[in-house]
């Protein structure tokens, strides 16, 4: 979605694409981040191994 947006933004010069862009790449990290953080905690109470 982020690349898509850098793209859109870069062919039709549209600024909001380019700010979406950002908040997806954000959302992305978050996203692994909070994987991450959910794995280690269901790892912890020994729900997966």
């Amino acid at each position: 979605m982020g690349a898509w947006c850098v793209w859109v933004d870069l062919v039709e010069g549209a600024p909001i694409y380019l700010a979406g862009a950002i908040c997806s790449f954000v959302v992305a990290v978050a996203l692994v981040v909070y994987g991450v953080w959910f794995y280690r905690k269901m790892k912890r109470l020994r729900i997966i191994t």
